[in-house]
Parts: structure tokens; C-alpha cells; sequence
């Protein structure tokens, strides 16, 4: 009994040492991971102010009219703006993967909410629709509103009782 229960304690500890292993392994993964998202979003910064840098050297000798240029020279700066947020953000969002599983669940979403905003209006439609336009309701809808309007202002009483 006494050696089953040491064989016990040595398989044991031979599992929580693959697992230790295992975890450690996952964790130096993640670090490379981060580092290389992280000079990926390095390159991409250098290479916008780069082609940022580029894009200055025909203003500085236009051939084109001044607003011209700089016209052209703004739309390039906010088109390569653009693309280096969207590039940080696919980096730092994840893989195209998640992104379409997101999109999934966010159009599934979407749906249910649709398919419950249909069925509502259609209950709507089927009971308070046919009156919505009849003069009778338009009358009941108004003479309401101003009721409700002027319902700070008490009424008064005469002698008749009304």
C-alpha cells in the first residue's frame, strides 16, 4: 500500500511537471507573440512616417498649382493614416479567423434583433393599423395630446357643476 501510494505521488508529480512545462511553454508563445505584434506595429508607424516623409518632396517643388498640392498631399496623409490604423488594428484585433467569428455572432445578433423588430411592427400593423388613418383616431389622438398638454392647469367647478 505504501508503495502504490509513493508510485502515486511520483506519476503526480510527473503530471504537474508537464503541466508546469506546458504552461511555461504557453507563456513564453504569448511573449513572442506580443514582441512580434508589437514590431509589427513599430514597422508600420516607420513606414507611415516614411511615405509620410516621401510624400512632403514634391510639395516642396510643385508643378501644380499650391492648393492643388496641397489638396493632393492631404488626402495622401489621411489615406495613409487610414491604413496604418486599420494594419494596428487587424494586428491588435487578431487574425482575419476571429474577425469573420466575430462577425458571425454580431450578424446573428443583428438578425434576431431584426426578426423581433418585424414581428412587432407587423402586431402593430395587424391590430392598431387599419385605424391609424381613420379621421375618428386623429381626432382621439389629438383631443388626447391636448389634454395632456394642458393637464397642469386646473379645471374649475361653477355653481352648475361643470
Amino acid at each position: 500500500m505504501l508503495d502504490q501510494r509513493t508510485a502515486d505521488q511520483k506519476q503526480l508529480a510527473g503530471i504537474y511537471e508537464q503541466w508546469s512545462a506546458l504552461v511555461n511553454l504557453q507563456s513564453h508563445s504569448l511573449a513572442h507573440t506580443l514582441l512580434f505584434n508589437a514590431l509589427i506595429v513599430i514597422i508600420v508607424f516607420i513606414a507611415m512616417l516614411l511615405l509620410d516623409g516621401w510624400l512632403q518632396r514634391p510639395a516642396q517643388h510643385p508643378k501644380l498649382d499650391r492648393r492643388q498640392v496641397e489638396t493632393l498631399r492631404s488626402i495622401a496623409r489621411v489615406g495613409l493614416r487610414v491604413a496604418a490604423v486599420v494594419a494596428v488594428l487587424l494586428i491588435v484585433v487578431g487574425n482575419t479567423d476571429s474577425i469573420r467569428h466575430h462577425d458571425r455572432h454580431r450578424r446573428r445578433r443583428l438578425t434576431v434583433a431584426s426578426k423581433d423588430f418585424i414581428v412587432a411592427f407587423f402586431g402593430w400593423l395587424i391590430v392598431d393599423g387599419p385605424q391609424w388613418h381613420s379621421p375618428r383616431r386623429l381626432v382621439e389622438s389629438t383631443a388626447s395630446a391636448a389634454k395632456s398638454r394642458n393637464s397642469h392647469v386646473p379645471h374649475r367647478v361653477d355653481e352648475t357643476g361643470n
